[in-house]
């Protein structure tokens, strides 16, 4: 019932919204460099941090990043009333976001200001994103009741602008879906996430993805990480093989990928054959062989058909 009434809801708000959204933040000035400064002084001083992303939102007020960072420099000033704006209004433009649900959650209970609500929306999430580190946080946070150290288990979201699709040479980000589409290999990436799970476990979230209304999401196998590593860059450290202008909330670390490691590679893997997964190192372009048991970062794919 719950679900039914949330999507005949958007059926009939989201295109007018998003059209609206469009418009707007096309209209909007680049305020990248206000979430740099602003970013810098968050954790040392948030209340000089809300001024500047105050002023983010009233340049693009349709940028969810802006509201949801303007919500975490309240919470870090020690007030989850003064948060609760900002993060209402980020949901609002952005409720497919975790990172955004997550903090809004958070805010309604830890902050005794809904509680009813927040519990329903967690305990919903949970079906929905389960094993999600987001989610966890949630649940985590919302035991406590102390604004500042609710504020510090987050981090700013620096690249989140919701509503808007955007070309990048072959690539097109899709923020509102969490999504990259890569016209060349013809695949499509999730956008960002916070994952960093065991084999099962990624194998797991990446099969019960739900983005941009597709489903067939998956692990990726070495060939098809292969396919974003910029062609003709050499291997430096600490520096991305893919397009860091495109994925800048990946880390530049090793991903599961869904190859199996031969038996010559499993020599120094002590946990033996059937308990070992490939990775992807995304510093140098190689993959390693590590125990299934070892948390990775994930990386989900689907093929564009």
């Amino acid at each position: 019932m719950w679900m039914r009434t949330i999507i005949l809801f958007l059926s009939v708000l989201l295109p007018a919204l998003l059209s609206g959204i469009a418009a707007a933040d096309e209209a909007c000035p680049d305020i990248s460099g206000y979430f740099k400064a602003a970013g810098k002084l968050i954790n040392e001083t948030p209340a000089e941090a809300a001024r500047i992303f105050e002023e983010t939102t009233r340049l693009c007020p349709t940028s969810a990043n802006a509201h949801y960072n303007l919500a975490l420099a309240r919470l870090r000033e020690g007030s989850f009333r003064k948060a609760l704006p900002g993060i209402e209004r980020a949901y609002a433009l952005a409720p497919q976001s975790v990172p955004v649900a997550s903090l809004y959650i958070t805010v309604l209970i830890a902050g005794d200001i809904d509680v009813k609500k927040g519990g329903s929306m967690l305990e919903k999430a949970a079906v929905i994103y389960p094993d999600n580190a987001d989610m966890e946080k949630a649940r985590i946070a919302s035991l406590l009741s102390d604004p500042e150290a609710v504020g510090k288990l987050y981090s700013p979201l620096l690249s989140l602008d919701s509503g808007k699709s955007v070309e990048n040479g072959r690539y097109r980000v899709s923020t509102k879906d969490n999504t990259v589409a890569d016209s060349k290999s013809g695949l499509m990436w999730e956008y960002t996430n916070n994952e960093y799970l065991e084999y099962s476990k990624a194998l797991k979230y990446c099969r019960s993805l739900r983005l941009g209304g597709f489903e067939n999401w998956t692990i990726p196998n070495k060939a098809q990480m292969k396919t974003l590593v910029v062609a003709g860059r050499r291997p430096m450290r600490a520096k991305p093989m893919f397009d860091g202008d495109v994925f800048r909330e990946r880390p530049v670390k090793r991903y599961w990928i869904s190859d199996k490691p031969t038996l010559t590679s499993m020599t120094n893997i002590s946990s033996g054959l059937s308990n070992s997964g490939k990775t992807f190192n995304m510093e140098r372009a190689k993959t390693g062989d590590y125990p299934e048991s070892s948390p990775k970062h994930v990386w989900c794919v689907r093929e564009m058909k």
